[in-house]
């Protein structure tokens, strides 16, 4: 009993393997035929050109192209590259370059491959893709497309002018000047003192001017180790005043002399309102002996008005006849009275144009001396 179920089973298994002995002969047939037309076992991406992706008015004639190779497979590399760079997107979509067609490239370089095709100028628009070949020399698809443009390569091709948030009035629509009718760089304990008057006030004749408070500026050092600063006395509007800048700080002329915010109310509070200092007097004197920094917070300005409670400075302020306000956050710097005359924000500038015909594609170029 027991060999003959040995037997029955012994050909049920074995009738079982004879059965699907074909089925797996055309498995690994296919298989076999699927890799004659197989694609490569790695993908390109992530293109840049100049170190940026999809760079705009970029002022390289022969920018440098990178892109990433990715595999799920181990020890893959890329064998060889090809590049096309096309001067539209349609042309491009046609696996061809107008521009550059760099040919199947031996190699496994991908950054700071150069752009060698035809001349680049103003203006232009460049639309570019990869494809990578891997260990067995089979291709990639082609990365998704990419592009750069060029921005204006010759300073005679900028039209365009320069514009400034501060408009410079001409003298007439600026009202009186000062007159400026003594300047000393002095000791701040007027101990020792330099006539520097003649010097300020033929700058002065010349028009507008900045200042350094510095010995280099005056050519003097009036006391060698003690602290110094500038005195100038002038007349605006037939009222005589006097100025004081701190060492270290700068003149401006006119504007510094034109007038200073008078400090009506300052009080050192808790942004939430548990609690306030009035330090009215102690700003008002501080501005009394000219410009002046004041770190916001309880050592400079002290005591806490409200323990454990963020605080601001707030001050209100007097500045060609109209009242203003102030607030300074803690641990920030107010500076007396350049904090007043810095912008609040960035300006905003905006002009209105006409166009003619319909916009297929518009580009504003802009500078601004490297900050932008």
């Amino acid at each position: 009993m027991y060999t003959r179920y040995q037997k029955n089973r012994s050909q049920k298994i074995s009738g079982f393997l004879l059965g699907w002995q074909p089925r797996i002969a055309l498995m690994l047939a296919l298989c076999s035929g699927l890799g004659l037309s197989a694609t490569a076992a790695l993908t390109t991406g992530a293109l840049r050109c100049e170190y940026l992706t999809d760079p705009k008015g970029i002022d390289v004639v022969q920018p440098r192209l990178s892109w990433v190779v990715e595999s799920n497979r181990r020890s893959e590399r890329q064998t060889a590259y090809q590049v096309l760079v096309a001067s539209t997107s349609a042309i491009l979509k046609k696996n061809s370059g107008d521009l550059w067609d760099s040919g199947k490239v031996a190699g496994a370089a991908t950054s700071q491959v150069v752009y060698r095709g035809s001349p680049l100028t103003s203006r232009m628009q460049c639309f570019w893709k990869v494809r990578s070949w891997d260990r067995d020399g089979n291709p990639s698809e082609w990365s998704a497309p990419a592009a750069w443009t060029v921005g204006l390569l010759e300073a005679s091709e900028w039209s365009a002018k320069w514009i400034d948030a501060k408009v410079k009035l001409p003298p007439s629509a600026r009202g009186p000047l000062p007159v400026i009718n003594r300047a000393v760089y002095e000791t701040v304990d007027e101990s020792a003192a330099l006539d520097v008057t003649e010097l300020l006030t033929k700058q002065a004749a010349e028009g507008d001017f900045s200042l350094d408070v510095q010995n280099e500026s005056f050519g003097e050092d009036p006391a060698y180790g003690k602290v110094k600063r500038l005195r100038v006395e002038y007349t605006l509007s037939g009222k005589k005043s006097v100025r004081f800048f701190n060492e270290k700080s700068t003149l401006s002329f006119p504007g510094d002399l034109c007038g200073m915010p008078v400090i009506s109310r300052a009080v050192y509070e808790a942004v939430d309102g548990s609690g306030s200092l009035d330090v009215t007097e102690k700003l008002a004197e501080m501005a009394e002996s000219g410009n002046f920094s004041l770190l916001v917070d309880n050592e400079s300005i002290g005591p806490d008005p409200s323990f454990r409670h963020l605080k601001q400075l707030r001050i209100e302020y007097k500045s060609n006849g109209k009242t203003w306000e102030k607030i300074v956050g803690e641990n920030k710097v107010f500076y007396y009275p350049s904090y007043w005359e810095a912008p609040e924000g960035v300006p905003y500038l905006r002009k209105t144009f006409t166009v003619g015909k319909p916009v297929v594609r518009a580009t504003v170029y802009v500078t601004a001396l490297g900050l932008y």
